[in-house]
């Protein structure tokens, strides 16, 4: 921690909180009287009272794991640890989950959003980066919980501080808000034009009449040779790119490295489709190869892989193959599944003139979605400035 500015003080969560103590196990209910309030339930930021479940719990536990205001709790596992929630305006009676710990803080010591905010700062996060465990499962105990650092000035001071965050913070998240929803407008903009491709013709064709079969590959036989491989994490779903696909040789080839491809094939991820991890094939890399986890469709002569692709980003295409996913965990479909979806049968001069057409379109939607990041990655990196600056007594 840098040097503290005259009258602040050097302490740790443990000695500004009354408790600091894990949340209770317990199973879900449909109605009940108190709601479960869980690392999920907590997202932007915000809780959505009425979509946490209710939970069975007796009598005698409630007192010890029911929540009050200003309490704040913590998650201590998975890929949210060490994000943070203020309860605030509680107008329902919740417990909290066990892979939650909950902070009470001492209101005669510390202002509950001091404490909160100095959770959003880049020097507590820098703490929990350098201190959390496991790289599957990150996790962040209580104990480590306890004993983090923090900046300590008088309670008048305190309040001061969140009080000049509060009103910088108000004009900053209101322009964030208008950039996110602008972002999403352009997305709105470009999925109505995908769907619009469906009513131009009532005729339809099953995608298996538009492909060719594909064959599959194992690079373990050929231990030697290099291999570009291609997983789903390769692609960015927003911009639908592969972005980083893995370069590797065949003896280090991973079981579900199979599917042979080529430049021009179009990628379709059959596991969690609604997440439309899907992609065109537009770099010659060496040796391709991708994971069994996609379906890959290759174009016959005569039609075209753009307007294919255009067609699969639908949410028309969602709408047919949500009735044929299976599996709670890892809902997936099955290929034949998704070439058994039906597209608007256009003669190719047709479907070359609609996909110069989205092309141009997406072009522009890029290029303006890009534009909206990065001032609200700018306005993101300026509150973190505001954040470091505000506990250090430069505000």
């Amino acid at each position: 921690m840098d040097k503290l500015p005259k009258g602040w003080e050097s302490s740790i969560v443990d000695d500004v909180a009354i408790r600091i103590h894990y949340g209770y196990t317990g199973k879900t209910i449909e109605n009940g009287e108190y709601k479960y309030l869980r690392i999920t339930d907590i997202q932007n930021s915000a809780v959505e009272w009425e979509q946490v479940p209710f939970v069975s719990i007796v009598d005698k536990e409630v007192k010890k794991y029911l929540l009050n205001e200003n309490d704040i709790v913590f998650a201590r596992t998975g890929a949210t640890a060490g994000k943070s929630f203020l309860i605030t305006s509680l107008n329902v009676k919740s417990v909290f989950a066990s892979y939650l710990i909950r902070i009470i803080p001492d209101l005669y010591k510390i202002y509950p959003r001091f404490l909160y905010q100095y959770f959003q700062s880049p020097e507590y996060w820098s703490y929990i980066t350098l201190n959390v465990e496991g790289a599957a499962q990150p996790n962040f105990n209580g104990k480590k919980l306890a004993n983090i650092p923090i900046p300590l000035p008088s309670l008048p001071e305190q309040k001061r501080i969140v009080s000049k965050l509060d009103a910088l913070f108000e004009r900053i998240d209101k322009s964030m808000a208008l950039l996110e929803e602008n972002i999403k407008h352009t997305e709105s903009l470009m999925a109505s034009a995908l769907d619009e491709v469906f009513t131009i013709t009532s005729r339809r064709v099953s995608i298996s009449e538009l492909i060719e079969k594909t064959k599959n590959i194992n690079p373990k036989q050929n231990p030697n040779q290099e291999f570009t491989y291609i997983d789903i994490t390769s692609i960015n779903n927003k911009t639908h790119i592969i972005e980083d696909p893995k370069f590797l040789i065949g003896d280090d080839a991973p079981s579900r490295a199979r599917k042979g491809v080529e430049y021009g094939d179009i990628l379709f991820a059959t596991t969690r489709p609604n997440l439309r991890n899907i992609a065109v094939i537009n770099k010659s890399y060496k040796n391709p190869v991708a994971s069994t986890g996609f379906c890959v469709l290759r174009v016959k002569k005569g039609v075209n892989s753009d307007f294919v692709f255009n067609c699969l980003l639908s949410n028309e295409i969602q709408k047919q193959i949500t009735p044929f996913i299976r599996g709670a965990q890892y809902p997936a479909i099955s290929d034949k599944n998704l070439t058994s979806c039906k597209v608007p049968a256009l003669e190719f001069k047709e479907q070359n003139a609609i996909a110069e057409k989205i092309k141009l379109l997406r072009d522009k939607a890029i290029k303006l979605q890009e534009e909206q990041q990065d001032k609200l990655n700018n306005l993101k990196a300026l509150k973190e400035s505001i954040l470091d600056k505000a506990f250090k007594g430069q505000i």
